[in-house]
């Protein structure tokens, strides 16, 4: 109960402090009651998962400090009950919590990342990468697209090329602009012409809208950092392979979302075990020590995750050992924590 209260009331209190921070933006985007509150709505879930772990530490301290000041937990070991007795609700709440934070990570959060990137774009501060421009791709063995501007979040192109081979060109189909049509799984080409030639023989034809059945999907454009934010896990997973087989520049920018959400629920564990490690026992120096001490070491610790994710966005060699380099450590300082506080 006590991190459900804590969660809820940290995210309540950022939100406001967002909403006033923000409040000239809305009135000069002349944005309704309904379209702000469904933009706090799909933010909520992005910040609750963010406060999680830290509220997760808290909460862990907070109630072992209460449990040792109590000296229950001096009444457990003197009825025999071993530290590692002790240790087995936290585990519990720290995989509930963890679980829970990796489905929210995975599925929910890029669903309302759809309407709250987007959101940030248009009306607020955040940087809009989805311009995309002089796209090249293929698509299939023998057929090549060509897009000279790309906007992601809409979903169209404009001076659309396919171009078909087979030894040399058999097909070239131009279209003025192209909308994907999520519900079909088809891209429609608006007022287009397509050039065919069988050897000597050239035919032309053309229309308003034609729908194109392709190997191609929104986020194959790439290039839009953006788009890792917006898209869960299976999704993502084949994205990563497309680029694979791509041999993307941008392979790596996917790969650091993919094992950041898996690294993201390991540091829940983390910081509950430092918690209730460093609480469980009384200090001379009394709880307030023992906080501050806590609070260092998980300071430290979601500033060394911060840097890892930095790091490995900037960087392309080692991606997983950066990652993770800061759960390695503090897996090393919580067994040793372990080994002597019990004593």
């Amino acid at each position: 109960m006590i991190f459900i209260f804590l969660v809820i009331a940290a995210t309540a209190s950022i939100e406001m402090i967002h909403f006033v921070n923000y409040m000239e933006a809305f009135k000069a985007a002349d944005l309704s009651s309904k379209e702000i509150l469904l933009y706090y709505l799909s933010y909520t879930p992005y910040m609750l998962n963010f406060l999680t772990p830290i509220v997760a530490f808290m909460s862990t301290v907070l109630v072992t400090l209460v449990l040792a000041g109590n000296s229950e937990i001096i009444a457990a070991f003197s009825i025999g009950i071993k530290f590692r007795r002790l240790m087995i609700p936290y585990i519990i709440f720290a995989f509930l919590i963890a679980m829970t934070s990796f489905v929210f990570c995975g599925w929910f959060i890029p669903f309302a990342n759809n309407h709250r990137v987007i959101f940030e774009i248009n009306y607020l501060t955040r940087r809009s990468y989805s311009n995309l421009k002089n796209i090249h791709l293929k698509v299939d063995t023998n057929k090549y697209v060509y897009v000279q501007t790309y906007n992601a979040f809409r979903g169209e192109g404009y001076n659309f090329t396919l171009e078909s081979f087979d030894g040399e060109l058999r097909r070239k189909l131009f279209a003025e602009k192209i909308n994907w049509i999520p519900s079909k799984g088809v891209w429609r080409a608006k007022n287009w012409n397509l050039r065919k030639i069988d050897q000597l023989k050239e035919s032309l034809k053309s229309g308003t809208e034609i729908d194109l059945t392709l190997n191609l999907e929104p986020s194959d454009f790439g290039g839009d950092i953006t788009i890792k934010e917006m898209v869960n896990m299976s999704q993502l997973g084949r994205y990563i392979k497309k680029l694979q087989e791509r041999k993307s520049d941008s392979l790596y920018i996917f790969k650091v979302e993919k094992y950041t959400r898996y690294m993201y629920p390991f540091s829940i564990f983390i910081l509950v075990l430092v918690g209730m490690l460093f609480a469980s026992r009384k200090m001379r120096a009394g709880a307030i020590w023992q906080t501050v001490l806590s609070f260092i070491l998980a300071i430290i610790y979601l500033g060394m995750f911060m840097f890892a994710s930095s790091r490995a966005e900037s960087h392309k060699d080692y991606l997983l050992l950066t990652l993770w380099m800061p759960n390695i450590i503090f897996s090393v300082i919580v067994g040793l924590i372990y080994r002597f506080v019990p004593k």
